[in-house]
């Protein structure tokens, strides 16, 4: 795998750092390019994710024994949701991660409606954390970032599962360090590009001049 690429990528200030662009999809299934030519592979690509997807939902049905007209609503909400379907088309290969977001939800509802004990909270948090990483890996920055938020906020309010965060953060970091260290080094030093036209915070201090 080339930290470096002749050919370029994305609009960022580095456009030679393949490995370090953090939007590149890093997973398995991206062997199947020496098969398929891109448009192709996106489609095959797109069927399994969202399979991989709706197997998630069944697994959140058969948990709480849902009847077929409250799964055909999440269903809807799965497969219609607003922010999938208006990006679909533009930033499809980076948000194939959205289609294991049902997985972090059984997770943590698994979390908060069993009573865990440690070891058990340790063994699905490490469920959780293989989960956001794949998101990460599959080129969802965005998603990432948000899920770890969305995480460190329940972590927070359910501080009495603690192992079951902890565990879940450092196998997170853990196995998305392949995306994260490059894109450190890559981009990390550099101020943000897009703070002009859409705003943001380039450095620690200008976030604390906005206040």
């Amino acid at each position: 795998i080339p930290y470096h690429s002749y050919y370029g990528v994305g609009n960022e200030t580095n456009l030679d750092r393949w490995l370090g662009y953090p939007l590149i999809p890093l997973t398995p299934q991206i062997f199947l390019l020496n098969f398929f030519d891109t448009q192709t592979y996106f489609f095959i690509n797109l069927l399994l994710m969202f399979t991989i997807g709706f197997i998630g939902c069944l697994l959140i049905k058969n948990r709480y024994n849902l009847s077929n007209i409250p799964f055909i609503f999440l269903f809807l909400i799965y497969n219609f949701n607003g922010y999938i379907v208006e990006k679909i088309s533009a930033y499809g290969p980076h948000l194939m991660g959205y289609f294991l977001l049902p997985y972090l939800f059984y997770f943590i509802f698994i979390a908060s409606d069993d009573h865990l004990d440690k070891k058990n909270q340790i063994n699905i948090g490490i469920l959780l954390g293989i989960t956001t990483s794949f998101i990460l890996l599959q080129g969802s920055l965005h998603l990432y970032s948000i899920s770890i938020t969305f995480l460190g906020f329940w972590a927070v309010i359910n501080l009495k599962m603690y192992l079951f965060s902890i565990t879940s953060f450092i196998t997170s970091f853990s196995l998305s360090a392949i995306k994260i260290v490059p894109a450190y080094f890559g981009y990390g030093n550099k101020e943000n590009h897009h703070y002009w036209e859409a705003g943001g915070y380039a450095n620690l201090s200008s976030f604390f001049e906005s206040f």
